[in-house]
C-alpha cells in the first residue's frame, strides 16, 4: 500500500490496508486508539524518564510528584483529543528523544534540534493541557526536518504524495531564502500552538484569533450540517454522523484560522503598524520611535475592540521582529557553514578563523557571493508548492515569498533588484535589536495600561 512518504509508528502500525474498518477509512481525522498511541509513547526515548518534577495537574491546586515520562505519556494521550494536533500525531517517526533543558532556560518552553527534543522545566510543571502546544510545536519541527508531507485528511486511506522529502536548509538557498525558510517553518508551528489553545480553551489566547477560529468554525458547520456518509460505507449511528461533520468542520477552521495567521505572522512588523487603531497610532518613519501615542491612549475611552486589536497587533509584532532576529542567527549559522565548507576546516574553527569568520567574512557582502548562492532556488520553490499544497491553496506561493523591507527587515545593497541582492547583516542586526527595545517597551505599557482597563469594563458590567 503506498501511504504518505513518512516512517511514522502509526504507518507502520497501519500498513494492511484489509484489516481497517471501512468505515474507519472514511472518517476524516479521528482519534488514534489506545493501541497506537501506545505504541507512539513506546518508541520514545525519554532521558531520565523517572526525574521527579513538581508538576500542576491544574493551575488550581499544588504541584504533585510525577516523573517526567509519566508527563510525556499524559500529554500525548491529551494531545490526540485536538483535532489539529491527531494530524501530527500521525506522523511521528520512532526514536525521537526527548530530555529536559536546562533550569537556566527561561525564554523558550522547548527546543528541537536533529531528533532531539527539550522541554524547559518551566513548561513541565504546567497542566499537560497548557504543554500539548509546545509538544506538538517542536514535534512538528522534528517531523517536517525528517519528511515534510502533506496532513493525511483520511488517514487510513493509501494515498502517493510522491517521494520522501526533507525540510532542510539546503546549500542552494539564497540569503534571503534561508531567513525566509526560518519564519514560514516558524509562522506554520506558532499557529499551530495557537490553533491547539484554541482547540483546548486552555491557556493565554488571543481574543482576535479565538474570534475568527470561531467565524469559521460557524461557517463549515453550515457546510457540513447535511453531510451523509457515503453509500457502501457501512452503517452509521447518528452519533457517528454528528461527530463527522463536526470533525469536517474543525478541520477547514484549523486550515482556514491557521493560515491566516501565518499570512499576518510573514509580514513585517511594519506592515502591522498600520493595523493599530489610527487614533492613537503614532506618524511612523524610518527612526526608531515608539509605535502608539500612550498620552493620547490615557485620554481616550477606548472600546475592548480597540483594546483587544491593539494588544493583538503589538504582540504580532513582538513575535514577528524576534523571529527575524532568530533568521539571522541562522543565516550567520548558514554562511558559517558555507565558510567551513569553501575552506575545507574540520573541526572547531580556532580562534583567528573566528576571528576573522566574524570581522572579514560576515560584515562583507562581497566576500560571502563566493559563500552563498545569489540565485532563486529550485529547493525554495519546492518547498513553498509543498506548503501551498498541505493547505490546500489556502496559502499560495505569493503569500509565501521573502518580502523587502525599507527598515529593519531585509535591507539590501541593491534595491533595485532586491531578489538578486545580499543583506546588509550588521546594519540590519543593530536596527533589529533596537525596533525590539521599542517594541518591547510599547507592548509592556500599553498592554499593563490595556489589562487595567478590561478590568475595569469588566467589573463595571458585573455592578450594572
Amino acid at each position: 500500500m503506498i501511504y504518505p512518504p513518512c516512517s511514522s509508528v502509526f504507518y507502520t502500525l497501519n500498513s494492511s490496508l484489509e484489516q481497517i474498518d471501512i468505515k474507519k477509512r472514511n472518517q476524516i481525522n479521528p482519534e488514534l486508539s489506545e493501541t497506537e498511541i501506545q505504541a507512539i509513547f513506546d518508541s520514545f526515548r525519554i532521558v531520565e524518564g523517572d526525574k521527579i518534577i513538581q508538576h500542576r495537574l491544574d493551575f488550581d491546586r499544588d504541584p504533585v510528584p510525577t516523573t517526567f515520562a509519566s508527563i510525556i505519556h499524559d500529554t500525548l494521550i491529551y494531545a490526540n483529543r485536538l483535532p489539529t494536533a491527531r494530524f501530527w500525531l500521525r506522523r511521528i517517526p520512532a526514536h525521537i528523544e526527548f530530555v529536559m533543558a536546562p533550569e537556566t532556560e527561561t525564554e523558550r518552553n522547548g527546543m528541537a534540534f536533529g531528533n532531539i527534543i527539550a522541554l524547559s522545566p518551566q513548561c513541565l510543571q504546567n497542566p499537560v493541557p497548557t504543554i500539548v502546544p509546545t509538544f506538538i510545536h517542536e514535534l512538528g519541527h522534528v517531523i517536517d526536518r525528517q519528511s515534510f508531507t502533506g496532513l493525511s485528511v483520511f488517514p487510513y486511506m493509501p494515498v502517493n504524495q510522491g517521494d520522501e522529502w526533507q525540510l532542510k536548509y539546503d546549500d542552494s538557498l539564497t540569503e534571503a531564502e534561508v531567513m525566509q525558510l526560518f519564519l514560514i517553518e516558524e509562522a506554520e508551528k506558532t499557529a499551530l500552538s495557537k490553533q491547539l489553545i484554541y482547540e483546548s480553551g486552555k491557556g493565554i489566547q488571543s481574543r482576535i484569533y479565538g474570534c475568527q477560529a470561531d467565524a469559521y468554525f460557524r461557517k463549515y458547520m453550515r457546510l457540513y450540517e447535511k453531510w451523509l456518509p457515503p453509500e457502501g460505507t457501512g452503517n452509521w449511528s447518528n452519533q457517528e454522523i454528528e461527530k463527522e461533520r463536526l470533525m469536517r468542520a474543525f478541520f477547514y477552521t484549523s486550515i482556514a484560522a491557521m493560515t491566516q495567521y501565518m499570512k499576518e505572522f510573514l509580514k513585517p512588523y511594519t506592515r502591522l503598524i498600520t493595523q493599530i487603531p489610527l487614533v492613537i497610532r503614532k506618524t511612523y518613519d524610518s527612526e526608531i520611535q515608539s509605535f502608539v501615542d500612550l498620552k493620547k491612549i490615557r485620554k481616550m475611552n477606548l472600546g475592548l475592540a480597540d483594546v483587544d486589536r491593539t494588544i493583538d497587533v503589538l504582540d504580532k509584532m513582538f513575535i514577528n521582529i524576534q523571529y527575524r532576529e532568530y533568521a539571522y542567527l541562522i543565516l550567520c549559522e548558514q554562511i558559517q557553514r558555507m565558510y567551513r565548507y569553501y575552506f575545507q576546516i574540520k573541526g572547531d574553527l580556532t580562534r583567528q578563523q573566528t576571528n576573522q569568520f566574524r570581522t572579514e567574512i560576515l560584515p562583507d557582502p562581497y566576500i560571502r557571493l563566493n559563500l552563498i548562492p545569489n540565485e532563486p532556488s529550485d529547493y525554495f520553490k519546492a518547498y513553498m508548492t509543498r506548503m501551498e499544497g498541505r493547505y490546500m491553496g489556502f496559502m499560495r506561493q505569493r503569500d509565501l515569498k521573502p518580502t523587502n523591507s525599507l527598515v529593519a527587515t531585509y535591507l539590501y545593497l541593491n534595491k533595485s533588484n532586491p531578489s538578486k541582492s545580499l543583506i546588509d547583516i550588521d546594519t540590519s542586526w543593530q536596527d533589529m535589536l533596537s525596533i525590539k527595545e521599542v517594541i518591547k517597551k510599547d507592548a509592556t505599557k500599553i498592554t499593563s495600561y490595556f489589562c487595567q482597563r478590561i478590568k475595569a469594563m469588566e467589573n463595571h458590567s458585573k455592578t450594572r
